[in-house]
């Protein structure tokens, strides 16, 4: 047997749960917020967000301490706001560094995901970053992140 939306009253429950769906999705309190103003939150800037990152990288990466290449991607994406503050934002990051055999990986494609109460996450996307997230990256350089490796 098939399903079918034939009933009116089904299709009037169907429309009601959509309906519902998408004030909860859109109401201000839990939005996804694509086009924050991302400038007006300290925690959210690369001077506190890069410290964070390569700490987590420390402990994630095979050889942290072979990071090169690396590129921190801004503005923030996957912004979710709640009661006007930022609750959770991710920051695409690529890099090069070695793996488990020694040798280096080429520039792979990685996210931080921050929260405000939690260590920042760091975890591959298998793969380098497409040219579109690459055009809003800076490269950070080797330097500093050998200076922060050490903190």
């Amino acid at each position: 047997m098939r399903f079918s939306l034939k009933t009116s009253t089904h299709r009037l429950m169907v429309a009601a749960s959509a309906g519902a769906m998408a004030l909860v999705a859109n109401h201000p309190a839990n939005a996804k917020e694509e086009n924050v103003d991302w400038t007006v939150y300290p925690e959210m800037s690369r001077e506190r967000a890069l410290p964070q990152i390569v700490a987590s990288l420390r402990g994630s990466l095979t050889d942290a301490g072979s990071i090169t290449n690396f590129l921190i991607c801004y503005p923030p994406v996957k912004v979710k706001v709640k009661d006007g503050r930022p609750v959770r934002w991710t920051i695409m990051l690529s890099l090069n560094a070695k793996n488990q055999y020694g040798g280096y990986s080429g520039n792979q494609g990685m996210a931080a995901v921050f929260y405000p109460d939690k260590p920042v996450w760091t975890f591959s996307i298998q793969g380098p970053l497409p040219g579109s997230i690459l055009a809003g990256c800076t490269r950070v350089p080797d330097a500093e992140i050998q200076r922060l490796l050490t903190q």
